[in-house]
Formats: structure tokens, sequence, C-alpha cells
């Protein structure tokens, strides 16, 4: 790749993706699915972000390690090389030829990098078998068939680009990945980001948790920042806006979304409240500072203070107390509610008999 600025590799203690902001909000791009060997339903989704508006096309749909595998490369790209339209080298030429572009998209720049599979599997917290390279390998096929048409709001330019172009060398144990122009732009800082960290994820172990804890992130990025959020309204964020419809459908599902959220309470940093006890429940969800999250996960910080709007939300909802629990690392910190203790019983008199009041 000639024509190319490097940019300085990131600390690999804390890895992160910078992700554009509208992608990482986008429902039902990347899902929870029942069988991840059922792939037959194809991938349509359109968003409507702050500056693009997004349509993505594949033949298949992508689930959660699709995206976790996505975020990886982003990490892994960090360290990698600014890839322009009018690149001259052989793996380059490649690379951009692999993405596929149109319209407008022909001339934008986009990030490469040459990596490993490995690299890749430590990013995910996987080790280094055979099944977890080849699992890998399909994962990095499905995100390359994926179509990202673009429209600019801002300049009203339009154009497509593949999500991902991959080319791999076997024999030297080499893959080269080239994002998609949106993608190449945060990490670049040419566009809204939010900093997704590969640390929290591999801590979370069910798909439900890996998708919530990418939208509410988003969501709640910038500084550190509290909102309250109902189940209803994070059930389509996290599975999508095709949902099985029936009611037991609905509870299972508000199960899995109430056990997410528990578990994203225990990340270092995380404060997260329910605000009821069944059905429809809302949710006080505190996202830390990244780097706070980290300074408390390795002991050098105590937790944060509770926010005073989380602090009024709790009042007002009748949840008096907030208790400390070890996190995922064994770390103690605030994670959930207890209820008061109750009233002693006092004794009183009447007609010279003693009674509870």
């Amino acid at each position: 790749m000639s024509e190319v600025v490097a940019l300085p590799p990131l600390p690999r203690k804390d890895p992160f993706a910078k992700v554009e902001r509208g992608i990482a909000l986008v429902d039902g791009l990347f899902r929870p699915l029942k069988d991840r060997n059922t792939r037959a339903e194809p991938l349509f989704v359109v968003y409507e972000g702050e500056r693009y508006r997004f349509e993505f096309r594949g033949h298949e749909a992508l689930d959660i390690l699709d995206e976790s595998v996505l975020w990886a490369v982003v990490s892994e790209c960090h360290k990698g090389q600014e890839l322009p339209a009018g690149a001259t080298g052989e793996v380059g030429r490649t690379l951009r030829e692999g993405q596929q572009a149109s319209g407008f998209a022909v001339n934008r720049s986009s990030l490469a990098v040459v990596t490993t599979d490995n690299a890749l599997l430590e990013l995910l917290g996987l080790s280094d078998t055979g099944g977890n390279h080849k699992t890998l390998q399909r994962s990095l096929k499905r995100l390359s068939g994926v179509t990202v048409w673009v429209e600019d709001k801002v300049s009203g330019d339009q154009g497509s680009m593949l999500l991902l172009s991959v080319a791999m060398r076997p024999k030297q144990r080499k893959v080269y990945l080239a994002l998609h122009h949106a993608l190449a732009e945060a990490v670049l800082g040419d566009a809204k980001s939010v900093r997704l960290s590969l640390r929290e994820r591999n801590l979370l172990q069910a798909d439900a948790s890996k998708a919530c804890h990418r939208w509410v992130a988003a969501w709640l990025s910038g500084t550190p920042t509290c909102a309250r959020i109902s189940i209803s309204r994070l059930e389509k964020h996290v599975y999508g806006n095709e949902l099985e419809e029936g009611a037991p459908a609905k509870r299972k599902r508000y199960l899995k979304l109430r056990a997410a959220l528990e578990e994203i309470g225990k990340l270092p940093g995380w404060m997260v409240v329910p605000l009821g006890v069944r059905g429809n429940v809302t949710y006080a969800i505190y996202r830390p500072d990244a780097v706070v999250a980290l300074d408390v996960a390795e002991g050098r910080a105590e937790p944060p203070k509770i926010p005073s709007e989380m602090v009024g939300w709790v009042r007002a909802a009748g949840v008096p107390f907030l208790e400390r629990s070890e996190d995922l690392l064994g770390t103690t910190h605030l994670v959930g509610v207890r209820r008061p203790a109750r009233k002693p019983v006092t004794p009183r008199r009447t007609k010279g008999r003693a009674t509870a009041s």
C-alpha cells in the first residue's frame, strides 16, 4: 500500500474500537439468533443517522459473533494505514477493488491493516484452535458480503461500498482488511464516534448482553452520563424491528434483557438500577468514562459516586438503597438495590396488656 499515512498504535491494555455512532445505533444489523447455523433470511436494514442514511444489504443475517469480529477488525485498524482511492500498491489495489465502491464512495479514503487470525482471536477473547479459526474466517466472509449504501445528509453525496474488504494469504498466516469509509472516518477522527471497550464486551457472556452493551454505550456516548430506558424500548434495539409475536416470545425476550442489564451492571464502573419489579421495568443506567472504568477494574480508583439524577430517579421510584456487590472482575461496586430494613415492632399497652403496634 503506497501513499498511505501511518496511524499511531493504540495501547493493547484496554483494546477498544472507535465506531461511527450511527452504525453502533443501527437496530437489527447484528442481533441474537436462535440458531447460528440457520441464516436463510437475507439482510436488509435501513437506519437514519445524524449525518448519514445507511442501507445495509446482504445474503445472510448477521449475529452477535459477527458484530464482535467487526469491532475487533476496527480495533486492529487503529494501527493500520489510510487507504486512498488511488492506491497503487498490489495489496492496496486488491483491497480497493474488493470494496466494490460505486458513486461518491469511489473517492472516499478507507483504512487498511495487515493482521493475523491469532491477533483477531486474541481481541475476541478466543483460544487459538482450528474450530475458532474456521469460525472467524466464516464471519469475515459474511461481513465482506454486506453492501452499505450511504447518503451523506450534509453534502448530499451517495454511494455504496462493502462493509469489509478481505484478502487472505493462509500460507503466510496473513489477513488483509479494509473498512467501509464511514467506519474509517470514525477511526481517523473525521466522524462522530463511540468508544466500545472490547475488554468489557469479552467479560459479558450472553449475546443479548453484548448487543445491549453496544447500543447503550453508543446511546450514552460522550461525557459520562446516565439515563432511563424501559425494557420495551430496549427490545427493538437489541432484537431489531421484526420480532416474533405473542406473549410467550415477548416474555422470553424481557427475561433475557433483564438478565443482560443485570450482567452489564456488573461491569466495573457501570451502574444499572431497576426502578420496578415486574413487566416492562424501567432501568436507570450510568455509563462511566472509559478511563475511569479501567482504573476501577484495576483497583486504582474507587467506584464513581452516584450521579444526582440517578439518586432522584431511585428515590422517586421508592428504591431507597443502593448496595455494593462483586462485579465480573471480583471488584466490589454499586450494582443494584436492596429493600429497607423493617421497622422494629414497638410494644404498647392496652388495658394492662402489651400488644404489637
